[in-house]
Order: structure tokens, then sequence, then C-alpha cells
């Protein structure tokens, strides 16, 4: 940091006091009382229940031993029982059963006209990528990291939305759940249906599903326990320039600050506090405040 003199060999302590990446003190929108997560419909695929073909009319779905499946045609949506709903949170456990393309995924605010929110994974990247569906055609909106998918494998998808902001995960079904690993800005903030959805002719096939209302205090609990882990995760290099500066408050030495998390080098946002002696100096950091990631 600079226009702190006489550094030398000084040892620094730093404290950070943290939030989290992309989600900050609350989720943009209107005021609304506090929700707390409450499941509204739940799907085992013990019984058919009046789901219904959506997006094109040629969808081969099917409920046999306890799983919802796809035949494997063409890109098709299937939309559960579930009235018109804004701000929700999808979740389904997916796996694709035999070889071929691997695109399945979500589908929220579905509308009468082929308008709607669709989170898929996407084989050619290895990634969760948002397609934002405009009167049947379907225009890309970003993606997320690499996944690590293994053909074969029971996955947990989690897809949130609340006002214009998305959100979506997906990691196996047997393990703990990653934090969000998508998140985006959205325009259609319109009450629509749910569902789920095969591309490629992929032979999809779910095991549960589940829809979920609160997601204002979902999200802000998750939220929370993420600002946890990440405490206790968070590492600092501090790195010392070897050469002291002439100025004319006096000498000075550049120190850079790097945040590391879960091994990788990672921004975030936070109150630091540098201490040297008696002297301290307080700083409030943002993410774009960084290069690569390093404080100066």
């Amino acid at each position: 940091m600079k226009g702190m003199s006489s550094l030398g060999a000084a040892v620094l302590a730093l404290v950070f006091t943290m939030t989290v990446m992309g989600i900050t003190g609350k989720v943009s929108g209107q005021a609304h009382e506090p929700q707390e997560p409450r499941t509204i419909f739940e799907d085992d695929f013990s019984t058919a229940q009046p789901w219904r073909l959506y997006l094109s009319p040629e969808g081969r779905w099917e409920v046999a031993e306890g799983r919802l499946r796809n035949a494997g045609g063409p890109d098709s949506v299937y939309l559960a029982p579930v009235e018109f709903i804004a701000d929700v949170m999808v979740e389904a456990e997916m796996r694709v059963r035999s070889p071929g393309r691997q695109c399945f995924g979500l589908v929220l605010r579905a509308q009468e006209n082929n308008t709607f929110l669709a989170v898929r994974y996407y084989d050619q990247t290895d990634s969760l990528e948002l397609l934002n569906y405009i009167n049947g055609r379907a225009h890309g909106s970003g993606r997320g990291p690499k996944v690590g998918y293994q053909a074969g494998r029971w996955y947990r998808m989690q897809v949130a939305v609340c006002g214009d902001e998305l959100f979506a995960k997906m990691g196996p079904a047997d393990e703990a759940e990653p934090f969000w690993q998508l998140q985006k800005r959205i325009n259609l903030t319109s009450a629509g249906s749910v569902g789920v959805l095969s591309h490629d002719a992929t032979a999809v096939e779910l095991r549960k599903f589940r829809v979920v209302t609160g997601v204002r205090e979902l999200l802000a609990q998750e939220r929370a326990e993420r600002n946890k882990q990440l405490a206790r995760a968070l590492k600092m290099k501090v790195i010392v320039a070897p050469m002291v500066q002439r100025r004319s408050t006096g000498p000075a030495r550049r120190v850079d600050v790097v945040t590391i998390i879960e091994g990788q080098r990672r921004p975030v946002e936070g109150d630091m506090t540098i201490a040297f002696g008696k002297k301290q100096k307080h700083l409030s950091l943002a993410e774009p405040e960084t290069s690569d990631g390093v404080y100066t």
C-alpha cells in the first residue's frame, strides 16, 4: 500500500472483513417482507403427474421406474404442473443414461409465446450456459466456469431467479453443493412456468425435481454461509518491494497484497486494516480495484 513510510523490515498485520464475491449485502429489487424458503412442488416420479410439453410438440417424455426420461428426440421442454411464479429456485437431480450429446438443463419464467429463461449444461464447453429464448429463438447470454462433468453420473442442478438476477450451479448429487457458478442480470422478470429441457437429442433422465419459494431469504442464507467458508479459507500473500521510493513525505515502499481462497488467487471485497507499530491505515476494498487479484 502506498504512502506508509519507513517500512524497512516491517511486519504488517492484515485483517479482512469479507462479503461474498458477486452477491453483496442484498439482492436487487423492491423491498419485501422476509419469506422463509418453502418447497411448493416436489416430484420423485413414483407416479405420473400432469407435466406438459412446451416449445416443441415432438418431445418424447415418460415416467417409468421412478424416473422422468426423455427418449432423446428433438430439442424439447417439459413443464411442471406449477402455477406461474417469478422469484423461485428450481432444483433437479439429472443424468444422461447413454452415450452421445450431454446437453440438459432447467427452464424458468416460461411464457405462453415460447419466451423463457433456460440454464443448460453444455458439453462443448463443460459449463453452465444461460439462454434467453424470445419467441422460440435462443440467445446465448454467458456461461460459467468448467464443471468437470463426468458422463453417467448423477448431478444436482439448481437455478434461482430473484428480480432481475439469476444464479445457477451444478455439482455431483452425492457431494456438497458448490457455490453459485453462474450469476447474471436478466431482462425477463415476468412470472412464468418452470420445467426441464433436453437439447441436441440428449437422453436425459431425472429422479428428483423440486420448486422452492422464498428465494431472497434462501440467497441471503447461502451468502452468509459462504462468507463463513471464505473467511476460514482466506489467505494473504504480502510482497514488499525491495526499492525505497523517495517522496516529499519521506521514504516509502510499495506493498502488494494478494488474496488467495481455496488455493487460487481471487479478489475479494472487504475492509483492510494495515497496522505498523502504533500507526494504522483503514481501507475499503472492492474487486474492480485489483489488478489480477493484487491490491497495491
